[in-house]
């Protein structure tokens, strides 16, 4: 169920639902990998669908996702790759795309698509010229941009954003150089993701595994948690990136009953 406080609907998961190393500590080893979505819908009300940013599915994979999970899933999905890391991606694509999302769009249950874009795309011309072309191609969809480049990281982009009809991503993530501050930023909405703060393995690591490897303490949430009450935004997304060994889980529920206990 989605977290009210005053004005404000909070709706929270981690990203991606499919994680092999949960079955165990989530997931009750009899079931079926066909069942975990309907399970994970038992426990938190907003996923992100990270296997989208790979290859897109068919249509009738998103209608199943909306079956399995009962209506009581907000799903946002992750642009692929060719949007955001090739920028190979063109008008055709992001008609695709759209048509993929369309079942869970028609059904209320599209939160946001997600635009994340890595540390090499950087403030310059150029990327604000593709901002712009993006923002085009999916005009009337929620899209949440998410920097990774500090650069990106100063008011009037986000006035920029605003004025495209985009979503600002609001990050958590290692204080390391060049990496943005970890601020609560809003439009019509928030969105909010928690990367861990592993400062060894962020850009020293193997793989996404080593670099979300981190459990995040109550402490490090409760200002989190303060700031988007205090924003009176009408809704927020909150995901847990941090899945290795079940922390982003932990974690989740850790936000969920902090946000339940603030006054």
């Amino acid at each position: 169920m989605a977290y009210k406080f005053d004005m404000t609907q909070i709706h929270v998961g981690t990203g991606g639902f499919s994680n092999e190393d949960w079955v165990g500590l989530f997931y009750p080893s009899e079931l079926k990998k066909t069942q975990w979505l309907e399970f994970y819908s038992e426990h938190f009300d907003a996923v992100e669908i990270n296997s989208t940013f790979y290859a897109v599915p068919a249509q009738k994979s998103m209608t199943s996702m909306l079956e399995r999970s009962g209506g009581r899933v907000t799903f946002c999905a992750k642009l692929h790759g060719s949007f955001t890391h090739d920028l190979t991606a063109d008008a055709d694509a992001a008609a695709r795309f759209r048509f993929t999302m369309q079942p869970i769009q028609d059904a209320g249950k599209l939160g946001a698509l997600l635009a994340q874009f890595p540390f090499r795309f950087k403030n310059v011309p150029e990327s604000r010229a593709y901002l712009t072309t993006l923002a085009g191609w999916f005009q009337g969809v929620p899209v949440a941009v998410e920097f990774r480049h500090q650069s990106w990281d100063k008011e009037p982009v986000y006035q920029f954003l605003a004025d495209l009809g985009l979503l600002p991503v609001s990050v958590d993530l290692p204080a390391l150089e060049g990496l943005p501050k970890p601020v609560l930023r809003k439009g019509d909405l928030a969105y909010l993701r928690f990367h861990g703060r592993n400062r060894a393995n962020w850009f020293e690591g193997k793989d996404a595994s080593e670099r979300h490897d981190y459990l995040y303490a109550p402490a490090e949430l409760e200002p989190w948690v303060t700031a988007l009450k205090a924003s009176r935004v009408g809704q927020a997304f909150v995901f847990f990136e941090n899945t290795t060994r079940g922390q982003g889980l932990q974690n989740a529920r850790e936000f969920k009953a902090l946000w339940g206990a603030q006054p």
